[in-house]
């Protein structure tokens, strides 16, 4: 080979050299690229659905997730990364209930399950309840003031709806009682009142003998197991997509990414709450539905990492369209509200009327009572002037009694001095009487003598 020729292959040797040390640069920058674009684009579209969903090409998009670049993704909000956004909701499923059957009775159970579903209320009434169970199942106390509010209206509806009732216009047993739980005030808990009047016989004779206690338990389990089933129903809706068996209301990608956006994002005030419920800022505000609450609520660590984590899951875009939707269903829900409000003012007015026409009656039946009571007072008092009299003259016959006993007894002491003397008395004459009679019988044995003496005598003389 000429020199030419071996300058032109040691060129060619370079130029392949030269050509490979490109390529590895261009795949290497390639490579930092594509990572950086699958970076932007969970940013903006988040995790993957799940194993199914598939990228342009037709391949699962999960593929493209290292675990290292899952650990990356979610290593500034609390780690524990998960490669699809239903393995996040199941994660987020296990911790509740794992949260839940945790707790000891089932009243905390009950004020937990009202936690958690508050924010996923999807009417004012859902929300009203929630908010009523959330206050009433806290502590104790609280538990013990609803019972004692249903209690009162129990027996207020009873005796309203009784056939021996004086007063009122005529009510059914559950008309009674909403009425009842109105007047009481306090968190309105329509939901349980209704669920405690299905529990109560609606024939009044039946009514009567009901036992508030058997009926007031068994509507309390029944809420219980409404809201554990509800926050159930939230899961598995979030977890049902196009692939959801036959016979169930699947829903399509995108609306499950984005129902399970709204998830995510409304459990993140309870479990920031349950985060940060001591620092002192929260805790100097009472009332959790205040707009102050939830701004501070909104500032803290752990509202604001969870949030991030939502955004993680979810992607920018579709978190947006889910806080969009909330923000339409919190708009629904305030309109709703006034709606109720305007309800509740009508109620009021009815009740009112009801309750004015009420008072009249029992006006009325009070001051024929008064009356009666008026005339019963000046009979006792009659009656207890007679008593006094009766008194007095019992007591003076009491004295009479005494004086006549004294003096009874000092005849009935004579009395017996004398029947002594006449007992003896007549002694006497009994012992004379027989002595006579001897006497007598003496006398006549001596007359017979002197007969028989005298007769021999007259014979002779003859």
């Amino acid at each position: 080979m000429s020199l030419f020729g071996k300058i032109l292959a040691l060129f060619n040797v370079l130029g392949a050299i030269a050509l490979l040390v490109l390529a590895m640069m261009d795949y290497g920058k390639r490579q930092s690229w594509a990572y950086s674009v699958l970076q932007h684009e969970l940013i903006l579209q988040g995790l993957p659905l799940d194993d199914d969903e598939r990228d342009a090409q037709g391949r699962p998009k999960v593929n493209a997730l290292t675990k290292a670049t899952v650990e990356k993704h979610f290593e500034s909000v609390g780690g524990n990364g998960q490669p699809t956004q239903v393995d996040e909701v199941d994660r987020v499923k296990k911790a509740v209930d794992s949260q839940l059957s945790g707790l000891g009775t089932p009243r905390e159970q009950t004020y937990q399950l009202a936690r958690l579903l508050l924010p996923l209320s999807d009417s004012y009434l859902e929300r009203e309840e929630m908010l009523a169970a959330r206050h009433y199942f806290a502590t104790d106390a609280r538990y013990a003031e609803l019972v004692r509010r249903y209690r009162t209206a129990f027996d207020e509806a009873r005796a309203r709806v009784a056939e021996d009732a004086k007063a009122g216009p005529k009510l059914s047993f559950e008309e009674a009682m909403f009425v009842a739980m109105r007047a009481l005030g306090g968190e309105p808990s329509d939901a349980l009142t209704m669920t405690f009047v299905r529990q109560l016989p609606t024939d009044p004779a039946l009514l009567k003998a009901a036992r508030f206690e058997d009926a007031f338990d068994k509507a309390i389990k029944l809420h219980h197991a409404g809201l554990e089933e509800r926050l159930n129903e939230k899961f598995a809706r979030a977890m049902m997509g196009p692939n959801a068996p036959a016979g169930s209301s699947g829903q399509s990608g995108e609306a499950q990414k984005r129902t399970i956006a709204r998830l995510l994002f409304a459990l993140a005030q309870p479990f920031a709450e349950d985060r940060a419920g001591d620092e002192p800022k929260l805790k100097a505000i009472p009332d959790r539905n205040s707009a102050a609450y939830a701004q501070e609520l909104s500032n803290t660590a752990a509202y604001q990492e969870l949030i991030r984590r939502v955004y993680a899951v979810c992607g920018i875009k579709t978190t947006l369209s889910a806080i969009a939707d909330e923000v339409a269903e919190v708009r629904k829900e305030a309109v709703e509200a006034r709606q109720a409000q305007d309800q509740d003012l009508i109620n009021f007015v009815s009740d009112h009327g009801g309750l004015v026409e009420e008072l009249r009656d029992r006006y009325e039946l009070l001051r024929t009572e008064i009356d009666r009571v008026t005339d019963n007072t000046e009979k006792l008092k009659d009656q207890k002037d007679l008593v006094a009299k009766r008194k007095a003259k019992v007591e003076e016959l009491t004295e009479e009694l005494r004086k006549a006993r004294v003096k009874t007894k000092e005849d009935a002491d004579e009395l017996a001095t004398v029947s002594k003397e006449v007992l003896k008395l007549r002694l006497e004459v009994r012992d004379v009487i027989k002595q006579t009679e001897e006497a007598e019988k003496e006398i006549r044995r001596l007359e017979g003598i002197i007969r028989s003496r005298e007769n021999p005598r007259r014979v002779t003389k003859d």
